[in-house]
């Protein structure tokens, strides 16, 4: 029996040879129930949980999708256009009507199947970087830390939530390794990001500070690499856009006009937010009062504004969205917080490589820095205006991913002997993480299912 285990315990986790065939056929036949699961509820959730199609913009979404493609419409200028161009997939017949139940149905059912897409691409792109094991165990808190919460409401925060976690990976490979697909392929996935929220505009800008940075650093034969890799970004970003570009600039003036971070995000209660879309700013100027200058804007503001109000409004609005996402997605946060510390014992275990490694790469740390502390600050001013969690949620599997992926590199041909048998500490970590997710997730993801709404 001893031998016996140990053969099995070799098999699964040992470091000098592959996964054996039926080890995979396992997993598949596991995956595929675990899917049959993940739709089954996802489906009862949204037909127990989410039934008002006005909730938190679906309906809005929904129109969106029914008119997508007809002549004269244009995306409005204050929810960008990319998930609307692919919810327009599930409303291309004629009995489609957004104040229709039976559609409001249909379109969940549709972003259910989307979100099983957005997995099976990020778990395909990130493997690159994290392996089977460790992209298996991403990709399962993802699924029903996130996404099986989420699936059944009819809004971008999922399909946003993938693009912004495979983006982020693919700028740190490009502000590592500047090489000219690299720097094509972060423009599309920066222009996807973009049409899908302009939150887009503010990683690029991070994005371009730490490039010049990078530039203004290295030896005098190797900036042109990092010169071309920015003019390629900037253009992979800009051109596949640019006829949305150039009708925001003939409409209203802009080519990156957005109602939201020109009047809205200005506001000082939601009522003054409600007021302002009520004059459909992101539709036409023609709602702009007798005196546009009495309008919200960030001069104004700035000269409105005390700096103990600002930083009042930011401490308020950065507790409640915080509060809020740990209260709807606890276990997420718990096993971020788990990678976070297996990232830190990682470290510790290899100290010299862990310190060489970190000033090696100190620019891109310092761009991850950069990204998540600018963004949590953004999304925290926005909240006092009533704007749920689904803001901050959107960039933590991204956090995840680094934890992650930092915590295999680390690990990486590290070998222990246990009970005479030599174990790769990925594959055991990632085990180990699988049975405790397992267990969590038995015991968490029901009762939240049943009794929880994750459209705020």
């Amino acid at each position: 029996m001893k031998k016996r285990f140990k053969a099995l315990a070799h098999s699964m986790v040992g470091a000098d040879q592959p996964a054996p065939r039926w080890l995979c056929l396992l997993v598949c036949l596991t995956l595929v129930a675990l899917t049959f699961w993940y739709v089954r509820a996802a489906v009862a959730h949204g037909q127990a949980q989410n039934t008002v199609v006005e909730y938190n913009d679906q309906r809005v979404y929904l129109r969106y999708a029914s008119m997508f493609g007809t002549p004269g419409f244009i995306t409005p200028r204050m929810r960008m256009p990319l998930y609307g161009a692919v919810l327009s997939l599930a409303s291309r017949d004629e009995n489609f009507n957004y104040e229709n139940p039976e559609s409001f149905l249909r379109a969940q059912k549709f972003n259910i199947g989307l979100s099983l897409l957005c997995l099976l691409v990020m778990f395909l792109f990130l493997r690159r970087w994290l392996g089977d094991w460790f992209g298996l165990c991403l990709v399962l808190v993802a699924a029903f830390q996130l996404y099986l919460l989420r699936a059944a409401y009819v809004q971008p925060e999922l399909l946003l939530t993938t693009i912004i976690t495979i983006t982020i990976a693919q700028l740190i490979e490009t502000l590592r390794r500047p090489r000219w697909w690299n720097a094509i392929l972060s423009g599309l996935l920066l222009c996807a990001w973009f049409l899908t929220k302009a939150s887009a505009q503010g990683v690029l800008g991070i994005f371009g500070v730490i490039l010049i940075v990078k530039w203004l650093t290295a030896p005098r034969g190797g900036r042109r690499q990092y010169f071309i890799a920015g003019v390629l970004v900037l253009a992979a970003y800009l051109i596949p856009m640019s006829p949305y570009l150039h009708t925001s600039w003939k409409i209203f003036g802009s080519p990156f006009y957005n109602a939201q971070s020109k009047y809205y995000m200005w506001s000082d209660t939601k009522e003054d937010k409600h007021y302002l879309q009520s004059l459909h700013l992101d539709i036409d100027l023609t709602g702009l009062p007798a005196d546009p200058s009495s309008l919200p804007s960030a001069k104004k503001y700035w000269s409105e504004h005390t700096k103990k109000q600002m930083q009042y409004r930011l401490y308020k609005g950065m507790d409640m969205m915080f509060k809020l996402a740990f209260r709807d997605y606890t276990l997420l946060y718990f096993v971020i917080t788990f990678w976070a510390g297996v990232m830190v014992w990682a470290f510790c275990r290899r100290w010299p490589d862990a310190v060489y490694a970190l000033w090696k790469c100190r620019w891109e740390a310092l761009f991850l820095v950069l990204f998540l502390g600018v963004f949590s600050v953004l999304f925290g001013w926005f909240s006092p205006i009533q704007v749920g969690p689904r803001l901050l949620v959107s960039v933590t599997i991204a956090a995840l991913f680094v934890c992650m992926a930092v915590t295999r590199w680390m690990l990486r041909d590290e070998v222990e002997v246990i009970g005479g048998v030599p174990v790769s500490l990925e594959k055991l970590v990632a085990v180990g993480f699988i049975v405790f997710w397992a267990v969590a997730t038995l015991a968490q993801v029901p009762p939240d299912m049943a009794i929880g709404f994750f459209g705020g």
